[in-house]
């Protein structure tokens, strides 16, 4: 499905709004990202991962690869006020001691289950397609205190980050 749109790529316009001088924040729609789910028996997962086609059978089945790409939407936040902007939304430390650049967790966002990364560059954000569009109303209407900038990237994994 190379003609995939994203969920905000519609809706997404460059922006630079808020306080004046640098932005605090910058937050970026990543596109051009796969995601898909392996589910296998668990004697046949290891063989799934290598290659659905490798597994032995179980039962007439060996394993389901999906594209689930257009299920999750990734949003980048970054920039010196990205921690500060991302406290009062999620239940979880991100004090660079307590999670650290290639640490990642399952969390909730406004009541909302999304995964959480940090890298090297700011903290990644897997939202559910669903609800990409109103997370990140909340996201860029907190950010304009701290200076915004909005942008699309191409998602691209950094040598030993989190793939």
């Amino acid at each position: 499905m190379d003609d995939q749109m994203n969920a905000l790529q519609k809706q997404l316009v460059p922006v630079r709004g808020g306080k004046p001088g640098p932005a605090g924040v910058t937050l970026s729609l990543l596109t051009g990202f796969r995601l898909t789910q392996i589910a296998a028996w668990p004697e046949t997962l290891a063989a799934a991962a290598a290659g659905c086609q490798t597994a032995p059978a179980q039962g007439g089945c060996t394993c389901a690869v999906p594209d689930i790409s257009s299920a999750r939407t990734l949003m980048q936040v970054s920039g010196p006020q990205a921690p500060v902007l991302l406290n009062p939304f999620l239940p979880q430390d991100l004090r660079p001691s307590a999670f650290p650049a290639g640490c990642a967790t399952s969390t909730a966002f406004h009541h909302v289950g999304v995964t959480l990364w940090r890298t090297n560059a700011g903290f990644t954000l897997a939202l559910p397609s669903s609800f990409a569009a109103s997370l990140r109303e909340l996201l860029e209407g907190s950010a304009l205190q701290y200076g915004l900038k909005t942008r699309e990237t191409p998602f691209i994994p950094a040598e030993g980050e989190l793939e």
